[in-house]
């Protein structure tokens, strides 16, 4: 009886999780909203760039950016520099980016942002674009962002996209961000709300920005906090799939553990602050910051995955298994759901010899989860090691 209660529990939880993220592949395959704006004003653009360490990759980066395809004087590149070599500095000067160096004692991503909030003069520009130090701004970003922004947006979320799937471990890492691109952004956004923000390839008010981020500095998952401070102003999220950016994806497992911890820090932390706080948003009227709340107790995809496989399997297995037929039906419900989420560009037989590697990349997952506690309020960097060599 007690094992009937527990899995019927368990049944609820994974029905809901499952049900929610239905609903929004569903929606995110309607057609795109057309952005209509109220004017062709061209904005001033402050793009960020942070950068841990890295003496190599930033050079191609900044390279690209300052090259980019909106008018020039528009907008200007910035490069925080923290713990990066002076010959490094000096280049980037040379090539024409603004470089602030900084130095912290534990060194975050919203420190740096700050620094350069703080050293900007404010009334230069209209707003801030944030990139990681391995994006690559596409032809046409800015403007895309730029017409939405006109359109009355205040935060807009680009495409963030793999740069390089030449390994099943990016492979992998690129189909997971194409799917929550799909569910948390497109779908979402679809629905009504306001979409999801990434760590980076976002443009967002300048004035809003400095205001919100002043108080986030030693904190893992700066966008996290960030995200929750824009939705308790009921300030709409936008999501522009045409304003794409690319970034690296890693390439190996290590490095996927490495990220993953972090990330997983950041999620525990941003649950256990904000859970029922979201509940009095919402009788407050405001759904946004409600769903986002909602959304925190969902479990990572390739969890719930293997969730249900568990429990699909044991279905198959014993005919009186508590519930078969309705975890049977989920687990075919989810994977409609995982392919209704995933580009069909990505259907080729390279995507089944990376999934191959879904048991390796679930267990890893589980070692994130696990190595998360220690990853908080702790800056940990990603290497990067793509070349640019042939996907």
């Amino acid at each position: 009886m007690v094992v009937d209660v527990a899995i019927f529990i368990l049944l609820l939880y994974f029905g809901f999780a499952t049900t929610y993220l239905f609903v929004l592949a569903v929606f995110s395959l309607l057609k795109e909203k057309k952005f209509l704006p109220a004017t062709d004003k061209l904005n001033r653009y402050a793009i960020l760039i942070p950068n841990y360490r890295e003496n190599r990759i930033i050079l191609d980066v900044a390279r690209t950016a300052l090259n980019h395809d909106y008018p020039k004087d528009y907008f200007d590149v910035y490069v925080i520099a923290d713990g990066v070599e002076p010959e490094t500095v000096s280049k980037l000067k040379d090539m024409g980016c603004y470089v602030i160096e900084v130095q912290f004692e534990n060194s975050t991503k919203a420190k740096s942002l700050n620094a350069a909030l703080c050293a900007i003069d404010q009334e230069k520009y209209d707003y801030a674009v944030v990139l990681d130090v391995d994006n690559i701004m596409q032809p046409g970003f800015l403007h895309q962002v730029n017409i939405v922004h006109n359109c009355g947006y205040k935060v807009v979320q680009g495409h963030r996209t793999a740069k390089n799937i030449n390994t099943n471990t990016a492979y992998l890492d690129a189909l997971s961000e194409e799917s929550a691109n799909s569910l948390i952004r497109r779908g979402i956004f679809r629905i009504g709300g306001s979409a999801m923000i990434i760590g980076s390839a976002f443009s967002i008010e300048w004035n809003l920005f400095k205001r919100l981020m002043s108080d986030i500095q030693d904190v893992a998952g700066e966008d996290r906090e960030l995200e929750i401070r824009i939705l308790e102003q009921k300030i709409k999220i936008a999501y522009c799939s045409s304003a794409v950016v690319l970034d690296e994806k890693v390439e190996n497992w290590g490095n996927y553990t490495r990220q993953r911890s972090r990330w997983a820090a950041a999620h525990l932390d941003f649950v256990l602050k904000y859970f029922t706080r979201g509940f009095s948003q919402l009788f407050n009227g405001n759904f946004d910051y409600f769903n986002k709340v909602l959304h925190s107790i969902v479990p990572p995809r390739i969890l719930l995955l293997a969730a249900l496989m568990v429990f699909f399997i044991l279905s198959l297995i014993f005919p009186d298994f508590p519930f078969a037929v309705w975890w049977i039906s989920l687990f075919f419900l989810y994977v409609i759901t995982l392919m209704l989420s995933i580009p069909k560009r990505f259907y080729t037989k390279r995507m089944l010899v990376a999934l191959l590697e879904l048991p390796k990349m679930l267990v890893l997952m589980l070692i994130s989860w696990g190595k998360a506690r220690g990853q908080r309020n702790k800056f940990v960097s990603t290497p990067h090691t793509y070349t640019g060599e042939k996907n």
